[in-house]
């Protein structure tokens, strides 16, 4: 059972309900760089240990707020540092603010499109006339 207020999205609604969030308490994988460029206030674990680096590396940014690890079966203590994290930002409307233009600032939403780029004039030939 979830907690009072928490309810699952369904994935039809994720990108509209994530866009309104005041703040998202998330994983530090892709979830983190969609939040990141809608400019979403967040509070970001690891639930593996591969995403510690760059959990940590937003935080450094200022761009999320280090709710900890999930990596590992979290003690009550790390659930409770992570609900801290998240009520802090909620009590935070000029930290919220400062985190989601940290955020916007590291993650654009254009690195497709750059990587296309890249492609093309570093391999025309190859690129050939098919749109990438």
């Amino acid at each position: 059972m979830l907690p009072q207020g928490i309810r699952p999205v369904p994935p039809a609604r994720f990108d509209d309900v994530l866009r309104r969030a005041t703040v998202a308490l998330v994983g530090g994988g892709l979830t983190l760089y969609e939040a990141a460029c809608l400019g979403v206030p967040c509070v970001a674990v690891d639930v593996h240990p591969s995403q510690r680096p760059t959990v940590s590396a937003f935080a450094r940014r200022g761009a999320v707020l280090d709710g900890g690890s999930l990596a590992r079966r979290p003690s009550a203590g790390s659930l409770r540092a992570t609900e801290a994290c998240v009520e802090r930002l909620l009590a935070d409307e000029r930290l919220r603010v400062e985190i989601g233009r940290a955020a916007r600032g590291i993650v654009d939403g254009h690195g497709a499109d750059r990587v296309a780029r890249v492609l093309r004039e570093q391999f025309p030939a190859a690129m050939g006339k098919r749109a990438v």
